[in-house]
Formats: structure tokens, sequence, C-alpha cells
């Protein structure tokens, strides 16, 4: 009974996913669908930009400030590895060659130098992110610190 209702709760499949502040959960531990999701995000903003006529200081922007910030709180509760974090991005870099008529061979360390656009690697700041979140939690003064602090100690 909640709030002297009878309430029926349904469970969903442990392989299910289910949204918590735009953040998708599964008790399986899956990441597909979180893999799916930044697949389909990523192709859906290359297949936008693909016919617009937009300067590379404003791909680098979209990128950098829209792209990455988007598809690092999505995938904040994952760990991703470096193959997958580049063959994620790869169609936005391919996209990115196209639109400066570079060849598509062409290395990708030109699109993240500093001396050019600064295309801001997604693993790099996945592990930024994921260190800061670590040591937020190790110096937290509250249960999470204290959580945290036990964790480390049972290992």
């Amino acid at each position: 009974m909640i709030n002297d209702r009878n309430t029926v709760i349904r469970v969903k499949p442990e392989s299910a996913a289910e949204r918590v502040l735009d953040v998708w959960i599964t008790l399986s531990k899956s990441d597909k669908h979180i893999i799916n999701q930044i697949k389909q995000e990523v192709k859906q903003l290359c297949d936008t930009l693909q016919h617009k006529l937009i300067m590379d200081k404003q791909l680098q922007y979209v990128y950098n400030a829209v792209i990455i910030p988007r598809l690092e709180y999505r995938t904040q509760l994952t760990f991703l590895s470096k193959t997958l974090c580049h063959s994620l991005i790869a169609s936005f870099r391919t996209l990115f060659k196209y639109k400066l008529n570079l060849n598509k061979y062409i290395s990708n360390a030109i699109l993240h130098t500093s001396l050019l656009y600064q295309l801001r690697s997604f693993y790099d700041i996945k592990i930024q992110s994921m260190f800061t979140n670590f040591l937020c939690q190790l110096n937290d003064s509250d249960i999470t610190g204290h959580t945290m602090l036990i964790h480390l100690r049972q290992l």
C-alpha cells in the first residue's frame, strides 16, 4: 500500500534500460543501450550538418561545446575503452574532414592538435570526468566519502 491505495509495481526485465535524469541504467550492467544511443545521436547530428553551409570554426564549436558535453553526460556511469570512444566519434571526424575538403585518410592528429582545430578527445574527456568524480567522492565529508573510503579499504 502506498498512500492508502493499492498500487501495482511492475518489475521490468533485467536487460531493460531505465532513464534517471537522462542517464540510462540497466540492472544487467550492459552498456549496449548507451552505446547505441551515442551512435544514433552522433549519426543524427552528422546527417543534420552534412548539407549545411558551416565554417570550420563553427563545426569545431559544435563538437567541443555541444557534442562532447552531451556524450560525456550520457556516459557518466559507463566506462568506454579508447578504441570504442574513437569509433563512436569517427563519423564526426569524417564529416569534419569532408567539410574542410581534406583527404579522409589524413591523420586525425591534425584535427586534435592545439595548433589547428583543437577538437577535444572524447576518451580524454571521459577519463578526466571520471577522475574528477572519483576525487569529489573521495573528498566528500558526508556518507559518500565514508562509503568510498570503506570500498577502498576493502580492495
